[in-house]
């Protein structure tokens, strides 16, 4: 009897495993004929790490009864589920069977309504790091008992102020995506409760203003490091509220030029942020005077705007910022001894210059001296307009 039990959990054990890759296999059926998506982390067979480095950047290194394990029931036995994008709108069936998924990490929901089952099976994934819902119907108070994942960090969502204000409930949030046509300053104000916060995504589908009483709130994260704004009218209120977020290190203004009200005096008030190091407002029209003002900030190292404004005036005021390796001013209006001259002063590594043919291309590149450390240089072709990449190296050419 006693062999017959030691025999019947070696059994179970060896089993074990063959039963969790079915198990996740049948998932991923499921989820794949209600058109999703299912990405799986693979495992490394080798622990020598020139082998590693060719392997699934998920995946980890395999135990010697593993090894063995795969020799006999194939190499992708201990292939986990590690991402599902999940559309259908029968979602409770299926969600309840992913708390078997032990490293499921991302989860992607989309369409309907979603019940309180399926939050409580949702609520349960403990390895659940990125939690996105898309066009999916689903109420503050369920959003708030999500709030006890263990490994959340970055929650991705579409939906009315309030969510903000749910969200405070999230001790464990790192990065915080929002869809939302009106935002009130309670609601931001509401985030200075999430501690870790490092990055705040926010965006508008109908363009509404977003003014100074709403942004002042911003103040009050001033641990958060990444801020975006896509489609809200921005103005220079707007950029004073944002030169309160003393830890701001990158920020990236995405609107139209129709709704992008922002001056020189306004950009003055971004010289407060001392730990800038990337500024991006492809909209915006800087003039000369506008690069002059950003030469202040001592850590930039990334500037994008629409530059049909930039002279060789404008790009000597770059020249002082030692740090700059990514400057986007298409549409310039700037010579190759200009470019040389910053490219000497700088470590720029990539250019997008703009409004210049193919037939300039050896022309330019002629006067850069740095361009055996430059990765790209970005022209635009005036007849295809088409934005060419060009590998300074003179490696490969065009590509």
């Amino acid at each position: 009897m006693f062999m017959v039990l030691l025999f019947a959990v070696l059994l179970g054990w060896l089993g074990r495993d063959i039963y969790q890759h079915s198990r996740e296999k049948s998932i991923s059926k499921q989820i794949e004929a209600t058109g999703g998506n299912v990405y799986w982390n693979g495992r490394i067979w080798s622990d020598d790490p020139f082998v590693s480095q060719f392997s699934d950047p998920f995946g980890s290194s395999l135990t010697r009864y593993q090894q063995w394990m795969v020799w006999a029931y194939g190499e992708n036995l201990y292939d986990h589920i590690h991402s599902v994008e999940f559309f259908s709108s029968e979602k409770e069936s299926l969600l309840t069977q992913f708390v078997g998924l032990p490293e499921l990490n991302s989860l992607t929901i989309g369409r309907g309504k979603i019940s309180d089952v399926s939050v409580d099976a949702i609520a349960q994934l403990r390895s659940l790091e990125r939690l996105s819902f898309y066009h999916t119907e689903i109420t503050p108070s369920q959003l708030k008992r999500l709030s006890k994942l263990p490994s959340l960090t970055t929650i991705n969502f579409q939906g009315t102020p309030d969510y903000l204000a749910a969200l405070a409930h999230f001790p464990r949030l790192e990065s915080i995506t929002i869809r939302c046509d009106h935002l009130t300053k309670e609601c931001i104000a509401s985030l200075g409760n999430v501690r870790g916060l490092i990055e705040f995504d926010v965006g508008s589908e109908s363009l509404q203003p977003i003014g100074k009483a709403e942004l002042v709130a911003l103040a009050s994260l001033n641990q958060c490091q990444t801020l975006r704004i896509h489609d809200f009218s921005v103005d220079d209120q707007a950029l004073e509220a944002i030169s309160e977020m003393t830890s701001l290190s990158d920020l990236k203004i995405d609107t139209n030029a129709v709704n992008l009200s922002i001056s020189n005096e306004g950009l003055n008030y971004l010289c407060k942020l001392t730990s800038l190091t990337r500024l991006s407002i492809p909209s915006a029209k800087f003039d000369d005077n506008s690069l002059e003002i950003l030469s202040k900030l001592p850590s930039i190292e990334v500037i994008s705007c629409e530059g049909s404004k930039v002279t060789d005036a404008g790009l000597k005021h770059l020249e002082s910022l030692p740090n700059l390796n990514d400057l986007s001013i298409p549409g310039c209006q700037v010579s190759a001894n200009a470019i040389r001259s910053l490219t000497t002063s700088t470590f720029l590594e990539h250019l997008d210059i703009g409004g210049r043919s193919k037939w300039q291309l050896d022309h330019v590149l002629t006067f850069i001296p740095a361009r055996r450390r430059m990765q790209s240089v970005e022209l635009l072709d005036d007849e295809t307009d088409e934005s060419p990449e060009v590998n300074p190296t003179g490696e490969g050419g065009i590509f």
